[in-house]
Parts: structure tokens; C-alpha cells; sequence
């Protein structure tokens, strides 16, 4: 274990590449090595791609890391432990268990609650259903500008850029974030509910949708009357939509 008190004798700041020089003080392998990730993932604020815990575990076979990736994985979902080990395009990670996310929200107190507009909510959920998807695709499914929305869930980490699309101009392409993941109780996009129900689900763990987007009183159309006495489209019809392909120009 590095001590502490111990100084770097360089300022510069930290980049991806680590020169990772504390050598293992017990073979790695087995049940250690599962315990020594555990304890890695555990301890880092974001996620930790394969190649970087390879490097930090540099003393083990790749074979035998990605063998105990999978049995810590396995032993956290079979035992009545308090999160599990989740993998998406940026990396593994831990996150907490969905029945115990209450009890985790009472730590987090009211400070942590968000709360967003029924239109950023509506942007947030066609990114997290449509993922990767353009802000012009964004733009074309909602019929409004979604430039200041997407900046303020990238700021609230809910969204983020994860490529480029191949089309001129090469456009950038948002989708969700594990801290998206979070709030609203998913172990993966696999665990999205229906759309009807994702806000309820944001509700019950801190989130706070400003207008009455999702209300139940549905009107004859199907669509939904807001408090406010207008009529909201449901949030599946918004989440299934296709964009209208450009208008072609008269030549």
C-alpha cells in the first residue's frame, strides 16, 4: 500500500498514462486479484477501462484479469452485497444495487436532488431511448433548438459526447452517462422502463421535472393534459418519432 505521506517528486498533472511503479506485495491471483479490482473499482470516482486496470495489474496474466472481471461480477450479483459490477463504452465501474438506492439517497440529502424542465427531460429521454443520436436528429424529433438543453444536462452529467457520426461535417453524437444510470435506479440501457414510467422512476430517487409533461389524464387523442390546461404529446409518441428528412430543393 502507498503511504499517505508519501510526496511525488513531480508536479505534473496526472494523464492516462500511468507510470504505475509500487510493486504487488502478494501474487496476484485467485481470489486476491478479484478482491484487489474489487478494491480498485471501489475506489476510483469514474469508470476504469480494461486496459487501464490491465496496467495497474500489470503483475497478472490478461487472461486471469478478465477471468476474475467476470467471477466479481457473478459474485455480486448472487450475493447480498450492496452494488454490482457494471461495463459500458467507457469502462467497468460499481454502482449501487437499485433496492438499496433509497438509503443511498438519504446520504446524498436534498442538495443532490436535480431538477429540470419538462423540455430537458423530454431531450433527455429521447437521448437515453435513441442513443447515439445528433443534435440535428434531436432538433428535427422535438421541432426546437436543443443547444442550451443538452448544456445543461452535459453539466449535470446526465449526458455527454460519445463519438463522432460519419457524416459530413462529421456531427457529434450525445448519449448517457453512468451517473444517469444512477438516478434513475438502471443497471444498463437494457433496464430502461417503458418511457411513461421513466419519470416516476427519476422521482423516487431525486429527480424533480418542473412541469407536468407525464400527467394521466389523457385526453381522447391519446395526448396528455398538463396542469396548465395544454396538451402534452406522450413521451413514447416523442421517443418514437422519426425525423423528417430534409426538403429537397427545386433545381
Amino acid at each position: 500500500m502507498i503511504s499517505r505521506d508519501r510526496k511525488s517528486a513531480e508536479t505534473t498533472p496526472e494523464t492516462t498514462e500511468v507510470d504505475f511503479t509500487e510493486e504487488a506485495s502478494v501474487p496476484l491471483e485467485g481470489e486476491v486479484l478479484r478482491s484487489t479490482i474489487e478494491a480498485i473499482l471501489f475506489a476510483s470516482p469514474e469508470p476504469v477501462s480494461r486496459r487501464r486496470l490491465q496496467a495497474m495489474l500489470r503483475e497478472a496474466p490478461k487472461a486471469a484479469v478478465s477471468e476474475q472481471v467476470l467471477a466479481l461480477e457473478a459474485e455480486l450479483l448472487t450475493t447480498a452485497r450492496g452494488y454490482l459490477l457494471h461495463e459500458d463504452g467507457a469502462g467497468l465501474r460499481l454502482l449501487t444495487k437499485s433496492q438499496y438506492a433509497p438509503f443511498v439517497a438519504r446520504l446524498r440529502g436534498a442538495s443532490r436532488r436535480i431538477r429540470l424542465s419538462s423540455a430537458a427531460f423530454e431531450t433527455l429521454a429521447v437521448i437515453a431511448y435513441r442513443q447515439p443520436v445528433r443534435r440535428a436528429d434531436l432538433e428535427a424529433i422535438r421541432g426546437v433548438q436543443c443547444g442550451p438543453i443538452l448544456k445543461n444536462l452535459m453539466e449535470w452529467s446526465l449526458v455527454r459526447v460519445i463519438g463522432q457520426d460519419s457524416a459530413v461535417g462529421r456531427p457529434l453524437l450525445y448519449g448517457t452517462t453512468t451517473e444517469f444510470l444512477e438516478l434513475f435506479g438502471l443497471t444498463g440501457l437494457d433496464d430502461l422502463p417503458e418511457p411513461e414510467r421513466l419519470r416516476q422512476q427519476g422521482s423516487d430517487r431525486g429527480l424533480n421535472v418542473l412541469d407536468d409533461l407525464l400527467a394521466t389524464d389523457e385526453a381522447s387523442d391519446g395526448s396528455a393534459e398538463t396542469s396548465s390546461g395544454t396538451t402534452a404529446t406522450p413521451l413514447k409518441s416523442v421517443v418514437d418519432a422519426e425525423p423528417e428528412p430534409p426538403e429537397e430543393e427545386d433545381l
